[in-house]
């Protein structure tokens, strides 16, 4: 096997491990489940913001030149550190940590005892996390190594079962925005915001196989790339697909763990369930760990080392804990809005990096960013309208509604396909971009 394939395949590979979290596992089964026969549809709009969008995302990191002060400095570089840091606590003690404390008790300890809580469970997941952050061993990247291939046949045999002997019809579902729904959903992945921070390991890890002029550096990362997005490919479309054929089988108020239980109960039986619950809590365990770490070294470089990678983790640990008790729903409830917020800019600024050889100036970036915020911080602030009513509600205080705000919102152009702030961001770009006159300004950062 020639170096450059075999290189190729291992790094596509680590690429799909890494975005393959145990975690976003619970997506796809639902997004089937709630659209039945029309659930190819959602599957594309999902690939696009949970599989292209991140991919995409890889390359453009690569080509602006690897971190996220390259990629995203092009706007300015406060706005660079700011994006960053929230990127971070995104997919860190916000909302993906904890996502993964609470995905292992709902999925490997509730359906074998009921009997120990949510707190319990959390806080020995986030010992174990803990023990492992502060003296990183190699013990658990050897469990690591061995788990994410036992996951991949379990899903494996699920996908495959269910096409062979699908649990029931497709239903044929009320009419809805079938495209809308998956496009949003595929941003619960949070695959987007990782990638500028999977980027830099990625592109560090080919260049350290011997790729350093920037021809086979991109054509090594292209080609891990569509490895990687093979595989997701695979991965979530199986799992959409034996959601929709369990369509007329559960009620539709089941929740997204206890879904991708029962049909894998149906599909193979109890001991499907222990093999696939057991593998997604240890799976989950080793997401935690590598992003515990993750956040320690970027908030330790952040203030200067001035805080210590213990004191770091220690916190992150603590206040993830604590989250992980509002349980997966709620957690995915309030994560909305800040993917609302934070998704469209990535989009953006992976677009435009793309096609940074013909942007003439930094201004483009500056308009094109300003314009999508306009737009998605909007959307964003209409999302909170049940979880301003919940806090609202614990004072007695009358419930507020951001009807007219969301109906608004909806009359912008492209908004049916999830991109209402595409327009405001082309006309900010431009007009920003042509006043701006011909000045790089810092943009040559990354030139």
């Amino acid at each position: 096997m020639k170096k450059g394939f075999r290189d190729c395949i291992i790094v596509g590979f680590a690429l799909f491990a890494m975005f393959f979290g145990a975690g976003n596992l619970i997506f796809p089964p639902l997004l089937g489940f709630m659209t039945g026969s029309k659930w190819f549809i959602t599957f594309i709009a999902f690939s696009i913001t949970g599989i292209c969008i991140p991919i995409l995302g890889i390359f453009a990191m690569g080509k602006a030149g690897g971190d996220v002060q390259h990629f995203a400095g092009k706007v300015h570089p406060v706005f660079a550190d700011v994006f960053g840091t929230v990127i971070m606590l995104g997919i860190g003690p916000l909302l993906a940590l904890p996502r993964t404390a609470a995905t292992t008790y709902e999925i490997g300890v509730l359906p074998f005892s009921a009997s120990i809580s949510p707190v319990v469970s959390s806080i020995v997941f986030f010992t174990i996390v803990l023990i492992f952050s502060i003296k990183p061993s190699k013990v658990i990247d050897t469990i690591g190594k061995y788990l994410t291939p036992v996951l991949i046949i379990v899903l494996a045999a699920i996908v495959i079962r269910a096409f062979i002997a699908p649990l029931g019809p497709l239903e044929n579902p009320p009419p809805q925005n079938f495209f809308l729904k998956g496009f949003l959903e595929g941003y619960q992945t949070m695959d987007a915001l990782a990638a500028m921070l999977f980027a830099t390991i990625i592109i560090n890890n080919i260049k350290e196989r011997g790729y350093s002029d920037k021809k086979s550096l991109l054509k090594i990362n292209l080609s891990a790339g569509l490895i990687a997005a093979a595989g997701l490919l695979l991965v979530y479309g199986g799992l959409l697909h034996a959601g929709a054929s369990a369509s007329m089988v559960f009620p539709k108020s089941i929740s997204r763990t206890a879904l991708l239980i029962n049909i894998c109960a149906s599909l193979w039986g109890n001991v499907g369930t222990v093999i696939l619950s057991i593998s997604i809590a240890f799976a989950c365990i080793t997401t935690a760990i590598g992003l515990t770490a993750t956040a320690g070294h970027f908030f330790k470089k952040l203030f200067h080392n001035k805080v210590s990678y213990e004191a770091i983790v220690i916190v992150v640990s603590v206040f993830s804990c604590w989250l992980a008790n509002y349980g997966v729903e709620n957690i995915i409830r309030y994560s909305v809005p800040l993917l609302e917020a934070l998704y469209p800019v990535c989009i953006l600024l992976t677009v435009m990096n793309l096609l940074d050889d013909y942007i003439p100036n930094r201004y483009y970036y500056v308009g094109g960013t300003v314009g999508t915020l306009l737009v998605s911080c909007l959307q964003a602030f209409a999302s909170t309208e049940g979880i301003v009513n919940d806090f609202l509600g614990l004072f007695g205080a009358k419930p507020v509604s951001f009807g007219g705000l969301a109906a608004l919102l909806q009359k912008l152009p492209l908004s049916s396909i999830g991109i209402a702030w595409l327009i405001p961001a082309i006309i900010g770009a431009f007009l920003f971009g042509l006043l701006g006159g011909k000045k790089d300004g810092y943009l040559s950062i990354s030139r």
